[in-house]
C-alpha cells in the first residue's frame, strides 16, 4: 500500500516519471498510475522475477514501460535467488542478494535455488532508454538496496524522491534477512548529494533530494505532511 505522502505527491506533479523495481505482482504500479492525476505519467517497471512476469503484464496499464529483469550493481546476466510464495501465494522474497537465515523470521520463506536474469546497472539503462530524470523512485527490491544504489550514482543526482525498504522491519531480523542487507542511515550515506529521510513506517521510508539536478519539475511540498 502506497503512503499517503506518496499519493499526494503523484497527485501534484504533472507528468511524473517514476521507476519501479521489483514491481511483484503490478498491484502497486497500478496503485501508483492511479494517483497520477496531472498530465501523463511515465512509468518504467521492472520484475526480475520470472513467475510474476505474465501477471504483471496483465495487470499494469498499456502505457507501463514493463522489463523482466533486475536493477543492481552490474550491467548484462546475473544469479537471482529465489524464494518460496507467502502463505497467500505472493512471490515477493527473491532477491539479487543472497539469502541468509530468512526462515528464522519467515518459516515459510524456502529458499529455491538460482536463475540468470537480465540486469542493468539503473544508470547505463536510462541513458539507453532516454530518461534523463526521475520524480519518484520507487525500490522493492529485498535487501538490495546498495546494490541499486551503487548501480545509480548519476541518476541518483536527478531524482527527486527515493522510497526503499531498510533492515529492521521486523523485530530480531536486523542484518539477518540478505546478505546485503543495510540500515537506512547506510543507504543514505551512499546516495550522492544531499537527501532528507522525509518519514519512515516500519521498515520503509521516502527520502527527498535536496539538490536535484537536471529535473524540470519543481519540488512538490504543499500539502504533505512528513513525519519521521
Amino acid at each position: 500500500m502506497l503512503s499517503l505522502n506518496i499519493q499526494r505527491l503523484l497527485n501534484l506533479t504533472r507528468n511524473p516519471v517514476i521507476v519501479e523495481l521489483g514491481a511483484c505482482d503490478g498491484s502497486e504500479t497500478v496503485a501508483m498510475f492511479m494517483c497520477c492525476y496531472v498530465g501523463k505519467p511515465r512509468i518504467v517497471s521492472f520484475e526480475p522475477d520470472p513467475r510474476n512476469a505474465e501477471r504483471c503484464r496483465s495487470r499494469q496499464p498499456a502505457s507501463v514501460e514493463f522489463h523482466t529483469a533486475a536493477v543492481g550493481n552490474v550491467t548484462g546476466k546475473a544469479p537471482f535467488h529465489l524464494a518460496s510464495p507467502d502463505v497467500n501465494g505472493a512471490i515477493g522474497s527473491s532477491s539479487l542478494s543472497e539469502f541468509k537465515d530468512l526462515t528464522a523470521s519467515f518459516p515459510w520463506c524456502k529458499q529455491m535455488g538460482t536463475v540468470d536474469v537480465d540486469c542493468w546497472r539503473l544508470d547505463d539503462f536510462c541513458e539507453t532508454h532516454q530518461v534523463p530524470y526521475i520524480d519518484l523512485l520507487f525500490a522493492d527490491v529485498q535487501g538490495a538496496e546498495l546494490l541499486v544504489v551503487e548501480g545509480a550514482q548519476r541518476i541518483l543526482k536527478s531524482t527527486r524522491y527515493l522510497w526503499t525498504e531498510f533492515e529492521g522491519r521486523y523485530a530480531g531480523n536486523a542484518g539477518t534477512l540478505y546478505k546485503d542487507s543495510c540500515s537506512l542511515e547506510e543507504i543514505k550515506s551512499a546516495l550522492p548529494g544531499d537527501w532528507t529521510i522525509l518519514e519512515t513506517w516500519g521498515g520503509d521510508a521516502l527520502l527527498v533530494n535536496n539538490v536535484c539536478t537536471g529535473n524540470p519539475n519543481q519540488p512538490i511540498s504543499f500539502g504533505l505532511h512528513f513525519s519521521i
